[in-house]
């Protein structure tokens, strides 16, 4: 009898966990590079974290913008610059510029931190890129600046109209796969 009150409890708490999913939830943006000559097999980055990848800010649940919100000192009503589609529109061209300049220059590596802050206008455009972590090389960061100013943002909010501000991007770019810090846990190999 006791072991089936445990069976029993045990399967109402496993029907209640699903509606306390979504905080814990992590997501998974897949970018597959062109196939490596000589295999037929293409390569396939992997991020995870916490923030959808092919949603609008204004598309997140209440504590996907908090962790956003995070990041930021904003005053109540105001948010933050957003990339306009999501996440996946700013990480899926930086990984396809990163593989392309990885063909052309092969004795770079690119694997490490890159750390950029993004100044991004009223209008939601990307006015300036400051990077303070980047693979070395000015053609390497001028590749990466004129991509990332290709984003299009929802721009930040200061006293509920669009103001001038700051996105923050703190990626570490790994030999088989890169990890997002921030909104993002860690990105893992598969």
């Amino acid at each position: 009898m006791r072991l089936l009150r445990s069976l029993l409890l045990a399967a109402a708490v496993a029907h209640m966990l699903p509606a306390f999913a979504d905080e814990d939830e992590v997501f998974e943006f897949r970018y597959r590079t062109d196939t490596p000559m000589g295999t037929s097999f293409p390569t396939v980055r992997t991020l995870h974290g916490p923030i959808p990848y092919d949603k609008p800010y204004s598309a997140l649940s209440a504590r996907q913008k908090e962790i956003v919100r995070s990041d930021y000192e904003l005053a109540p009503g105001d948010e933050p610059p957003f990339p306009s589609n999501g996440l996946g529109s700013l990480y899926s061209p930086l990984l396809r510029t990163l593989d392309k300049l990885n063909s052309v220059v092969a004795a770079v590596p690119f694997s490490g931190p890159l750390l950029a802050v993004l100044n991004v206008s009223a209008s939601g455009e990307v006015s300036n890129v400051v990077f303070y972590k980047a693979p070395e090389g000015a053609e390497i960061r001028n590749s990466l600046a004129l991509t990332f100013m290709k984003v299009k943002f929802d721009p930040g909010t200061r006293g509920r109209k669009p103001a001038d501000t700051e996105f923050l991007i703190d990626v570490n770019i790994g030999s088989c796969d890169s990890s997002v810090q921030g909104y993002s846990a860690a990105g893992r190999c598969k």
